[in-house]
């Protein structure tokens, strides 16, 4: 009560819109995100909400409304992920659900993500947007969000009017429903009771985009607890501590942590469901219409009993600990490990600790090495990590780190571990360590690589250099000019070497002067017709009545004879396919004309 806000100067439409390059944090901080390809846009959510954006003419302005944001969020989808920023108080519920439906559409078509942030205060219809369509929500310290419910409110009039002698007589039909919220009458039982009614649908309808959004499924809401929070504003650590948002930060730490996100690219939809999940994220929260659809079709299968390949009676396959239609995960359910294992792995690779249990292992804390001896955290330097070290210390990150920092940090090893698969083809991380091990040794040994390449490469070009003096002194030139006869101290020879000139001269320039010396050889046109291949042909045509080679042979494959040749030889071992035979067969035909004058 008593804020004001400023309208806008033109219809809050897409143009509002803010693209965020990786340079444009707050406080200029750009040296903590890495650089991105995709886009993140901002988009403001600021002041009342109105069911369409509207021109005040009194105030010269325009209000924000449900339709401008459906605009603005669906050109936001067509570039990249978003970050919402709001600070709003709320306003009307008409058209509310119609926008978030075009939003989420919009949003799962083209697989993108939204970090919404509270500056400093979302309340009512804002919660209805942002607990809708935002896949994480952070807000500052003393932000505020809340504010879940709805009212009506009908005005009345009549004592007013009495007092001032007037008296209105209204003309109804059906009956007095018409008049039920009339402000010049006193509210009737009816107009009190439509009232409720009409308010409570709009509430419960806001209450199930709340339990049913991304945030309200992780922190699992109910309408329970939805309604026991009683319609309040509640601020920084206790937001999160409700359900209503993922934990307090800065609007610098939330960019920076979006931006990252950003640079994952857009998420894709999973085979058989229409929700748009990040990748390889087993832990996000699935709607209530996927979780309803996988109950019956539990349902469904214990219904159908054992398969008619099981005998009635004989002992279930499904493992002590499993639940029905539970298959059991990939990732270590066991507090501090979070090891991603293979898919038939029945206990943890990192930790020992059963994959359908989550249970530790009975030796595990033998086996546990004593804190001092475990390395430090990547990014800690020399700073232990002790088994009570939280995930921001475990990082390098103070203790006092927000979320978003955190999974910023998270963020970039996934990169470095990303990169390393790529890099060496292997997924599990102990292999990975091995192929970089590997490549480690080859980038040691490349000084020597190099060298002995580059000692092959001067021997090649001594080589040629001495052919190209031998060739040259077979064109004419004389010995003298390009040799030296190497001699021992007691006066024998003992071989020959270049002449400075020769020896100093350009490889290239020596290739010239020997192929220029050399006699010419006569090269044939490729343009021109071979005349003594064509007179062979002519030849061969000729002594066979017209009827090439190729020809003859395959028409010789389908002679009995032929086939039995085949058929004899393979028999015996021979590997000697039909056409070899065939050939065979007229070339010996060529030799016995031949022997006999051509005669055919």
């Amino acid at each position: 009560m008593g804020r004001t806000f400023r309208l806008y100067a033109h219809r809050p439409d897409a143009r509002l819109n803010r693209t965020i390059p990786q340079a444009d944090l707050p406080s200029g901080a750009a040296h903590v995100v890495a650089p991105v390809a995709p886009a993140l846009v901002r988009v403001d959510i600021s002041g009342p909400l109105e069911q369409r954006a509207g021109y005040h003419d009194p105030c010269a302005g325009w209000s924000d409304g449900h339709d401008a944001i459906a605009e603005r969020l669906i050109e936001a989808f067509a570039s990249g992920d978003v970050l919402l920023v709001g600070d709003t108080p709320g306003g009307a519920a008409a058209g509310i659900q119609q926008a978030t439906a075009r939003v989420l559409a919009a949003k799962a078509h083209h697989g993108r993500r939204v970090t919404g942030f509270a500056d400093e205060q979302i309340g009512s219809a804002g919660m209805w947007w942002f607990l809708s369509v935002c896949d994480e929500l952070f807000i500052p310290p003393q932000g505020q969000i809340g504010s879940i419910g709805a009212r009506a409110g009908h005005l009345d009039v009549s004592e007013a009017m009495a007092a001032a002698g007037e008296r209105i007589t209204y003309f109804v039909w059906p009956d007095e429903g018409k008049i039920a919220f009339a402000p010049e009458l006193p509210l009737s039982p009816t107009g009190k009771a439509r009232g409720n009614r009409d308010v409570a649908i709009i509430g419960e309808a806001f209450c199930e985009a709340v339990c049913g959004g991304p945030i309200g499924l992780r922190y699992k809401l109910d309408r329970e607890q939805v309604v026991t929070l009683g319609a309040d504003m509640l601020t920084g650590v206790a937001a999160h501590s409700a359900g209503l948002c993922d934990g307090v930060a800065t609007l610098e730490e939330v960019t920076a942590y979006a931006l990252s996100l950003a640079e994952m690219g857009p998420v894709k939809a999973e085979k058989g469901s229409a929700r748009v999940r990040a990748r390889g994220d087993r832990n996000m929260p699935k709607t209530r219409a996927e979780e309803q659809e996988e109950a019956r079709a539990r349902t469904e299968d214990d219904d159908k009993g054992p398969p008619s390949s099981q005998p009635e009676g004989a002992p279930s396959s499904r493992k002590a600990g499993e639940e029905p239609g539970r298959e059991i995960p990939t990732k270590c359910g066991r507090d501090g490990c979070g090891v991603e294992n293979d898919k038939d792995a029945k206990f943890c690779k990192g930790c020992g600790a059963s994959m359908a249990t989550g249970e530790p292992p009975a030796d595990a804390a033998a086996d546990e090495p004593p804190p001092s001896s475990r390395p430090p955290a990547p990014g800690s330097s020399s700073r232990a990590v002790t088994s009570s070290a939280s995930f921001a210390e475990i990082l390098g990150l103070p203790a006092s780190a927000s979320v978003p920092a955190q999974k910023s940090a998270l963020l970039a090893w996934r990169r470095v571990v990303t990169k390393a698969a790529a890099m060496t083809g292997r997924t599990d991380p102990d292999e990975q360590v091995g192929a970089l091990t590997a490549i480690e040794k080859d980038a040691a040994n490349a000084g020597r690589l190099r060298a002995e390449r580059n000692k092959l490469r001067d021997k090649l070009e001594v080589d040629e250099r001495m052919s190209l003096a031998h060739r040259l002194v077979n064109a004419g030139e004389p010995r003298g000019r390009v040799f030296v006869d190497t001699v021992s101290p007691d006066g024998k020879r003992t071989g020959i070497k270049l002449s400075p000139m020769y020896a100093e001269m350009k490889l290239g320039t020596l290739r010239g002067e020997v192929e220029a010396r050399e006699p010419r050889r006569e090269r044939r046109d490729p343009f021109k017709a071979d005349e003594s291949a064509a007179r062979e042909a002519s030849t061969e045509l000729a002594r066979t009545g017209g009827v090439d080679k190729a020809t003859r042979i395959k028409a010789a494959e389908s002679l009995p004879a032929v086939r039995r040749i085949h058929e004899l030889g393979s028999a015996q071992g021979s590997k000697r396919t039909l056409a070899a035979v065939a050939q065979a067969w007229v070339e010996e035909e060529d030799a016995q004309r031949a022997a006999v004058g051509g005669v055919q």
